[in-house]
């Protein structure tokens, strides 16, 4: 599944640049949304939606421990809930 990411970002592009959390945020939301309405194949990579989810998280935990990540998160505790 990496290899896709690769071919299209760069091979191991979070281990030579900086990423963003958001970034990643919303890749697994859309991948993990489109395979909930029960969509199981991504159509632009022909994969599974839940391999893209895997290889997302894979990538932020691995960018993460390096400390290559930049964690622009919107945090809940910043809002206040009604």
């Amino acid at each position: 599944m990496l290899a896709h990411g690769g071919a299209k970002y760069g091979v191991r592009n979070w281990r030579l640049e900086r990423i963003a959390a958001s970034t990643y945020e919303g890749a697994m939301l859309r991948h993990l949304f489109a395979w909930m309405r029960g969509e199981d194949i991504d159509p632009d990579s022909g994969e599974h939606h839940l391999q893209h989810l895997r290889a997302c998280t894979t990538v932020v935990l691995d960018a993460d421990d390096r400390d290559m990540m930049e964690d622009d998160r919107d945090r809940m505790e910043s809002k206040e809930i009604k």
